[in-house]
């Protein structure tokens, strides 16, 4: 796995451009047009803003879905990294995804195509359907004889996506009290130890063990459905946060993941859960929904350290 190095994004982005049209996936509501970010009461992960939703999730529900859902993927294998053709362990894809999850790749920032193809010693092909699968997920938008940018999204975007990471995150807590191990619990505390170790200077490293902290417990959970989701969410937070962050804000505070391992370790259903909601509103009651982040897309950095000529081939594997 190529871990990030300071690379100028004018060598991975080309010049300066920002997307023709509407910003983000789809226009914001009126209502949430401005001011500090609140979170409802309540999570309803795919309940659209037009009332069309797809049912109301909770903790139990989601957490139930994703237990029957992995027993039919280990019978067919969805759940593997085959079923997307094996794009996940694409070294292109894994670049591009850790560039963005630690901010190093602002939303709308132009994805050079041929400069990416030269940077992997592949071709514009195999970018271009990286690029597809990416366009899929909704991290990167496709603009006809323009190309690939970072999506930047929108007001909407960022309530749905928080809310579905409550409902989410929720039933990982709970499934992970329920299958908890001391081999489980002790990498929990591991990682809590090198989160206060880390250097708060270190932005980078801040980030990333943080949104490492939240993927852990997706891992140890035992449920390949919401671990799942949980990268396509957390890859979607760290977007949203680029967007709309006050400057020098930190995801999260230093003392909640520590609190949130030990109540997982007393078996503490309820306060666990409670708390996980908690620090999630807290990461949403930081952004500023009224001011996008008008940083220039063009100083965005890095991908990779370490970088051999012939990593990548459309097969390659995670």
């Amino acid at each position: 796995m190529f871990e990030p190095d300071f690379l100028d994004a004018g060598a991975l982005s080309g010049p300066t451009q920002k997307p023709a049209g509407k910003t983000g996936a789809r226009a914001a509501p009126s209502a949430r047009a401005s001011g500090k970010a609140t979170m409802p009461a309540k999570a309803h992960a795919g309940t659209s803003e037009s009332g069309k939703g797809v049912g109301k999730s909770s903790a139990n529900t989601a957490s139930d879905l994703a237990e029957e859902a992995d027993a039919k993927t280990g019978a067919t294998g969805l759940g593997d990294s085959a079923g997307d053709d094996g794009i996940q362990a694409d070294p292109v894809f894994e670049a591009i995804m850790r560039a963005i999850l630690l901010r190093r790749l602002r939303p709308g920032t132009k994805l050079g195509e041929d400069i990416i193809a030269q940077m992997f010693d592949t071709n514009r092909m195999h970018v271009r359907k990286v690029f597809a699968h990416l366009a899929y997920r909704g991290i990167v938008k496709l603009q006809p004889n323009r190309g690939a940018f970072v999506s930047r999204p929108s007001i909407r975007d960022a309530h749905e996506v928080f809310e579905s990471r409550r409902a989410i995150e929720r039933a990982c807590v709970e499934r992970l009290i329920d299958v908890l191990t001391p081999h489980a619990l002790a990498q929990l505390r591991e990682h809590n130890q090198m989160e206060q170790q880390a250097d708060r200077a270190d932005r980078l490293a801040f980030i990333a063990l943080s949104g490492e902290f939240h993927m852990l417990i997706a891992r140890l959970c035992e449920s390949r459905i919401l671990h799942k989701f949980m990268e396509e969410l957390t890859a979607h937070t760290a977007l949203i946060i680029a967007e709309y962050e006050h400057p020098g804000s930190l995801d999260c505070s230093p003392d909640c993941h520590p609190q949130l391992v030990e109540l997982i370790a007393a078996r503490d259903h309820d306060g666990a859960v409670a708390l996980m909601d908690q620090h999630l509103q807290q990461m949403f009651g930081r952004l500023d929904l009224g001011n996008r982040n008008t940083e220039a897309d063009g100083i965005a950095h890095a991908l990779y350290h370490g970088m051999k000529a012939n990593c990548c081939s459309p097969a390659s594997g995670r």
